[in-house]
């Protein structure tokens, strides 16, 4: 089963994950520059994939690949099962299914970050 899923990032202009910090400054920094008289940047919009995430009393937002979105959505609340919903995110996703069902060693660490529970 999956949490609600969002669309947000906390991506640089490379499409590469920010860490914390860095997340932080990239939110204010076009806050601050307008303040200061200059202009203020903003980036393209873009879709990006997100899950939020509740695992030990915390909210996490996890950034996520098109395949493991299509993954997480085909399971979604009673859904279909491992193997059904990977034949469907490889349909969606428009990767083999060879290929997905071996990138599902993932699944622990999506058990542990909270966006799957075993039944």
């Amino acid at each position: 089963m999956t949490n609600a899923m969002i669309m947000m990032s906390a991506m640089d202009e490379n499409g590469v994950k920010l860490g914390r910090e860095a997340a932080r400054i990239a939110r204010v920094a076009p806050i601050v520059a307008s303040e200061r008289g200059g202009k203020a940047v903003v980036p393209e919009p873009r879709e990006t994939r997100v899950a939020v995430a509740r695992s030990g009393y915390r909210m996490r937002l996890h950034v996520l690949d098109p395949w493991q979105h299509d993954w997480l959505a085909a399971l979604g609340h009673g859904g279909a099962e491992a193997n059904e919903a990977a034949a469907l995110a490889a349909r969606a996703s428009g990767r083999e299914a060879g290929a997905l069902l071996a990138d599902l060693v993932w699944i622990p660490a999506a058990s542990a970050a909270g966006l799957v529970v075993p039944d």
